[in-house]
């Protein structure tokens, strides 16, 4: 199972006052390759980009 699916990100982004451009992935935490392949299909799939965690500035 997946630790995002595509309802959970529609329901984030309508309980969201701001709109969402961007999301941030915890890389590690999002389990391994084929997981990690389907959250970021499932994101591309909505209109948004993300980032990895580790390329934000700290």
């Amino acid at each position: 199972m997946l630790p995002l699916t595509e309802n959970m990100l529609k329901q984030a982004e309508q309980k969201t006052t701001e709109q969402i451009k961007q999301v941030l992935i915890d890389w590690k935490g999002c389990g391994k390759s084929e997981q990690r392949q389907e959250i970021l299909k499932i994101i591309e799939n909505s209109g948004l980009k993300y980032k990895r965690t580790k390329e934000v500035e700290k």
